[in-house]
This record gives C-alpha cells, sequence and structure tokens, in this order.
C-alpha cells in the first residue's frame, strides 16, 4: 500500500512538472554562427558587396559594388560548396543587382546601364537610357535561369522526364526536335551523349 501511494505522489509530481512547462515554454539562448560574405567572395577579388537572399539549397545571392568610382555593379551567387559565381549581366548594362535566388536556381534581380560624369569635385551618376537591352527605360527588371545541357524540359535539372523526351524524339530531323540538346537541328546520339553526361544535374 505504502509503494502505491509513492508510486501515485510522484506521477502526480510528473502531472504538475508537465503542465508547468506545458504553460512556460522553453526560451533557450539560440546561438549565431556569423560568416562574412565579403571574405568568402574575397579570392574571386570582391571587396564591398551585399547578400540580399538565400533559398533551401543553402545559395546566396546579392552583388558586388565596385569601390572604382564606376558605381556599378554585379550580381554574386555563393554556393554551399565554398565557391562564388558572377551570373551575366545583360546585353546593353553594366550593373546587376540580384535579390532573390529561387531553389531551381532562377535569379530575380534589376539591371541598368550606368555612367558617371565628373565636373570639378562632384561627380554625376546617371542611369543611362537607350541601352541595346531597355527599349529606353531607366533600368528594369529580370529573370536569369540556368541553362544546364540536356535540360529538355526547361526544369534546371536533367531527370527522367529529359531522357523520355528524347528517346520518344530519337531520330527527329528538320530542325524543330524537342530532344536536340545540342541545337544541331536533329535528335541523335549526339544529344543523348549530352544528355547521360549531365543526367542528375541541377539544385
Amino acid at each position: 500500500m505504502h509503494t502505491c501511494r509513492t508510486y501515485a505522489t510522484t506521477a502526480m509530481w510528473m502531472m504538475a512538472v508537465a503542465a508547468w512547462f506545458s504553460g512556460h515554454p522553453a526560451t533557450a539562448q539560440v546561438l549565431y554562427r556569423a560568416v562574412d560574405l565579403t571574405e568568402w567572395a574575397a579570392p574571386s577579388g570582391v571587396v564591398q558587396c551585399e547578400a540580399r537572399g538565400i533559398n533551401d539549397a543553402g545559395q546566396i545571392i546579392g552583388f558586388e559594388l565596385f569601390t572604382d568610382e564606376s558605381f556599378t555593379a554585379r550580381a554574386i551567387l555563393w554556393l554551399p560548396d565554398g565557391s562564388v559565381e558572377f551570373p551575366p549581366r545583360l546585353p546593353g548594362d553594366n550593373s546587376t543587382y540580384a535579390y532573390s535566388v529561387a531553389a531551381n536556381g532562377v535569379i530575380c534581380g534589376d539591371s541598368e546601364l550606368v555612367t558617371v560624369e565628373h565636373r570639378g569635385d562632384l561627380i554625376i551618376i546617371h542611369q543611362d537610357v537607350g541601352g541595346g537591352a531597355r527599349n529606353g527605360e531607366l533600368g528594369h527588371g529580370f529573370l536569369l535561369t540556368p541553362i544546364i545541357p540536356g535540360d529538355l524540359d526547361g526544369d534546371a535539372d536533367v531527370d527522367l522526364t529529359d531522357l523520355a523526351i528524347l528517346l520518344s524524339d530519337f531520330g527527329c530531323t528538320g530542325g524543330a526536335c524537342p530532344g536536340d540538346a545540342d541545337g544541331d537541328g536533329d535528335t541523335d546520339i549526339a544529344d543523348l551523349a549530352i544528355l547521360l553526361a549531365n543526367y542528375g544535374a541541377g539544385p
């Protein structure tokens, strides 16, 4: 009987403690590890940059601001393996600002043509119109979609769907072939080799 009372008392205490914790959620201190992205990109010559977004794959997107009085910028993509890439600028522009990167690698940002005018001690920055890509606009938004050889359906990876497209189109000639991975107007063994060499590529 004494043992039963002990167990009952212990159970009551456990229920009381559980009830207390349920009404008092844990507030443990969260610690963070800081990574200097400028230092990360320094081996590539980056001196000043801004990070603007990160996706679930751990890719970080942002842009470098040049310190040579050109006042131009270029997009930077920090990769989880510690390397960096510089997505291309748009034709006719010299400044690219990237703000987000999706899980499939699509980059979103702004692009413009910047020129600098020196008037004595003054520096005047112009967003020029008439650039090759802007059609007279003062800068514009853009999407950059990765192109992977063998990605026949345009979903930023090379997988079984792409292989199925190629095999169903194999032997096609005439220039409009869905399985044409090398752009030579047909679907043949060369296209299959490209697809298999990149099979599994993508985010």
